[in-house]
C-alpha cells in the first residue's frame, strides 16, 4: 500500500459481502458484524486470507445510572425511525437518513479510515 495515492487508494462501501459477487482492492464488505477489507482485486471468500478483519465487536460494558424521566411527548404521533443510510464518499461521512426526511448528524468516517491505512502500512513493513 506504500506508495498509492489518488483514487486507487478509496475504499469503497459495498454492503453486506455476496458470495459470487465481483471484489477489488479496498473494497469493504459486512459479515456476520464484522467488516472486510479486500487486500486485492478477486480476493475470494470472505472472511479469507485476501481480506483483512476490521475492529471486532467488543463485549457490553457495565450498565449506567438511570436518567431522569423525559416529558410525554404528543398523543397519537410516531416517532420517526430510521430508514437507511446516505454516504458521503467524498467527506467520508454516512448519513442516517429517518422516516420524516430528517437526518442525524453525520457519522464521521475519515479518522476510522485513516488508522485502518495507517495500521495495514505498518504492518506490511
Amino acid at each position: 500500500m506504500r506508495g498509492i495515492s489518488g483514487p486507487e487508494r478509496r475504499f469503497k462501501l459495498r454492503g453486506e459481502y455476496r458470495e459470487g459477487q465481483a471484489y477489488s482492492r479496498l473494497d469493504v464488505v459486512s459479515v456476520d458484524g464484522s467488516w472486510y477489507v479486500a487486500n486485492g482485486d478477486d480476493p475470494g471468500a470472505c472472511p479469507g486470507r485476501d481480506w483483512k478483519q476490521g475492529p471486532k465487536k467488543g463485549e457490553q460494558g457495565l450498565r449506567g445510572e438511570r436518567g431522569l424521566k423525559g416529558s410525554k411527548g404528543t398523543p397519537d404521533r410516531h416517532a420517526p425511525r430510521f430508514v437507511g443510510w446516505d454516504i458521503d464518499r467524498t467527506n467520508y461521512r454516512a448519513i442516517a437518513k429517518m422516516s420524516d426526511g430528517s437526518e442525524m448528524p453525520p457519522l464521521e468516517l475519515r479518522g476510522l479510515f485513516e488508522q485502518f491505512l495507517s495500521e495495514l502500512e505498518q504492518r506490511g513493513s
